[in-house]
C-alpha cells in the first residue's frame, strides 16, 4: 500500500512537471523587456501620480514595475473581496468565483474582454488616469490619447486625484507624501478627506498630531476621514494590532527558550 501511494505521488509530480514544461517556453531577456516598452515610456512621461488599467493586459507587470507605474489590474493570488467586487462593476467584466487575475479572462488574453465596457467614473475613484487596450473602447470619459501599433492608450477624463477633500464647494485636490506604511497629507476643511487607497484593517489616522476618529470607508472601499475647518496635517499609518501581538509572542517565546536552556544547564 505504501508503494502504491508513493507511485501515485511520483506520477503526479512527473505529470505536473511535464505539464509545466509544456506550458512554458524560454524567451530572450531583451525580448521580455522590449515588449510594450514604448507604451511604458509614454505613460512614465506623464505628469502626476496615477494608476493604469488594461482589460487586455497590454502593460506587463514587470515592465510597469521597472518604470514605476502603478496598476489597477494584474496577477495577484491574495485579493480583497471588496476590491474584486468593485472591479467587477468598474471593468464591466463578470466574474464567477475566484480568479487569480483582476480582471479575469476566458480565452485569448488580449481579446477575451473586448465585449465589456469599463466604467470610467468608477475607475477614476481608483486614480486610473489611463486605460490601455488592444481593442477599441467606446466608454464615456475615455479619450484616445495615443496608439502604439495595435495598442491604444486612452485618457480617463473622469479620473480623480490620489487624495481629495469633498467640501460644500466641490472637490479640492490635496498634496501628500506616500510611502508603503505611512501617508502624510496636507488638507483644508471642513469636509471629508478621501484617499484613493484601499481601506484595510490596521490603518490609523491622526489629524494635527492627535488621533482622529476611526477611518471610515468611502465609496465602498476607499479610506476617508472627516476634517474640521482650516488647514490640517493628516497622517495615515499602518499599525496593525496583529503585528504587535506577534512581536509580543515572539519575545515571550524567546525569553521562555532562554530560561529553559539556563535551567536545563543548572540541572
Amino acid at each position: 500500500q505504501f508503494l502504491t501511494r508513493f507511485q501515485i505521488v511520483v506520477d503526479s509530480l512527473l505529470e505536473g512537471g511535464a505539464v509545466a514544461a509544456h506550458s512554458f517556453s524560454p524567451r530572450a531577456v531583451q525580448a521580455i523587456w522590449s515588449e510594450q516598452k514604448e507604451v511604458a515610456e509614454f505613460l512614465a512621461g506623464q505628469e502626476g501620480v496615477f494608476r493604469v488599467y488594461s482589460p487586455s493586459y497590454s502593460l506587463p507587470q514587470h515592465l510597469a514595475a521597472r518604470y514605476g507605474l502603478e496598476q489597477a489590474d494584474g496577477v495577484d493570488p491574495m485579493q480583497l473581496q471588496a476590491y474584486a467586487a468593485f472591479m467587477r462593476e468598474a471593468t464591466g467584466i463578470p466574474q464567477a468565483g475566484y480568479s487569480v487575475t483582476i480582471p479575469p479572462f476566458d480565452g485569448e488574453v488580449a481579446f477575451a474582454n473586448e465585449p465589456y465596457v469599463p466604467n470610467a467614473a468608477l475607475l477614476g475613484w481608483l486614480d486610473v488616469h489611463y486605460v490601455v487596450a488592444e481593442f477599441d473602447l467606446q466608454a464615456d470619459g475615455l479619450v484616445l490619447e495615443r496608439s502604439f501599433g495595435t495598442t491604444r492608450v486612452y485618457r480617463n477624463t473622469l479620473a480623480r486625484p490620489r487624495a481629495w477633500v469633498e467640501a460644500s464647494n466641490g472637490l479640492q485636490e490635496t498634496e501628500g507624501i506616500w510611502t508603503p506604511n505611512r501617508i502624510e497629507v496636507t488638507a483644508s476643511g471642513p469636509g471629508r478627506l478621501v484617499l484613493s487607497e484601499l481601506q484595510y484593517p490596521g490603518w490609523r489616522v491622526s489629524v494635527d498630531g492627535r488621533p482622529a476618529e476611526m477611518i471610515h470607508t468611502a465609496y465602498r472601499l476607499l479610506r476617508g476621514v472627516e476634517i474640521a475647518a482650516g488647514d490640517h496635517q493628516v497622517v495615515f499609518e499602518f499599525r496593525p494590532l496583529s503585528l504587535y501581538m506577534g512581536w509580543a509572542l515572539f519575545f515571550a517565546a524567546f525569553i521562555w527558550l532562554i530560561a529553559s536552556l539556563f535551567f536545563a544547564r543548572r540541572t
